[in-house]
Parts: C-alpha cells; structure tokens; sequence
C-alpha cells in the first residue's frame, strides 16, 4: 500500500519515488561540486562504492522523474516540494534509478548525505524493503548523524530526523535497516 502511495506497484513495489528534501540553503556553498555525470560517477567511486547496491543508474544531467517539475536549479516532485535527490524503485530484483538535482552538489558534504540518502533507498529496495517509514528512519538517522560529524547539522536535517523518530521503542524493521545502513554506509568524518 505505501509503495502505490508513492506512485508504484501495489504488489512489487515498481515505480515508487522517494525523495530526499532540499537542504542546500542550510549547507555553506563556498565549495560546490560540478553538477554533471562524470562528476558524481567519480564522487560515487570516491567515497561510496564503483556500484552501490541495488543502483542501477546515476543520473546527474538535468533528468527528472516523470511528473516532476524543473524551476531554473530546482527541482520539485509532484507534490510540490523543492528535492535534491530522488530514487525511482525499478520493481523486485531490478534496481533503482538514482535523480541527483543541481541543489545537490552545493558542497561535498551535501552531496554526500544526499547521495547516502538515495543509496539508503536503493539498498533497501534491492532486498524488498518497501515501507518509507522504516526507509526513512534509518536514513535520517544516518544522516543526522553523518551531518553532525561533518559540522553541518542544520535544523531541516533535525527536522527530517525528528519527522521519522518514534516516540516509543523502534521497530524490529526500523532497527534492521539502521544497522544495515550504518554497517554499509559507515560514518565519515571528513571527505
């Protein structure tokens, strides 16, 4: 059910979009990455993985998702909400396409927790995990705490943190995914 929530599948998954919000106001931007594919195959290489899991393309051109909006350097999902990056869910055993928007390449750092974030998605979806919940509670987690070692921790990712945090014990869900996510991605303290 939360998979066609988000304009996919019912019974697979295929198709939902997940966001990550735009938080480049909040990053200092005296230090931009080129927007481009090469620029974040190689950032990807770098920091993260010559192929990440469950990721099957990395666009990075001025491609957006179907029913998303471009508005000059930003860019908008259906909803309405200005996003830095977005994971398109290709179906069960079929990877993800990975959205990464100009906002996105504000700083390293910036780019770093938004590709974390999309990464966090794409992994979860490759071994069909489907609840935004449990995707969410874990990457905020993560990247609340990837954006505290870098110096950046800004109130739209506490707030991100704070949407997804439970006020009672986590799930066994959302504890699996954060384990897995935290022994995959493991914390930086600078790039």
């Amino acid at each position: 059910i939360r998979a066609s929530s988000h304009g996919g599948n019912f019974w697979t998954g295929a198709g939902a979009i997940y966001d990550t919000p735009d938080l480049s106001t909040s990053i200092d931007n005296s230090e931009r990455v080129e927007y481009s594919n090469k620029s974040a195959r190689q950032f990807s290489d770098k920091y993260f993985s010559k192929k990440p899991k469950g990721v099957k393309h990395l666009y990075a051109d001025g491609s957006i998702p179907q029913d998303y909006l471009r508005e000059g350097p930003l860019v908008k999902n259906k909803y309405g909400d200005i996003v830095g990056g977005s994971t398109v869910h290709l179906g069960l055993f079929k990877g993800s396409d990975i959205y990464l928007y100009p906002s996105s390449f504000s700083s390293p750092e910036y780019l770093y927790l938004v590709m974390g974030h999309e990464y966090g998605h794409a992994l979860f979806f490759n071994y069909g995990f489907l609840g935004e919940e449990n995707h969410h509670f874990a990457i905020s987690q993560w990247m609340y705490k990837q954006a505290s070692l870098f110096g950046c921790l800004s109130d739209p990712i506490k707030r991100l943190a704070n949407q997804y945090a439970t006020n009672s014990f986590p799930t066994v869900e959302q504890m699996l995914y954060t384990k897995m996510l935290f022994n995959i991605y493991p914390l930086r303290t600078t790039l």
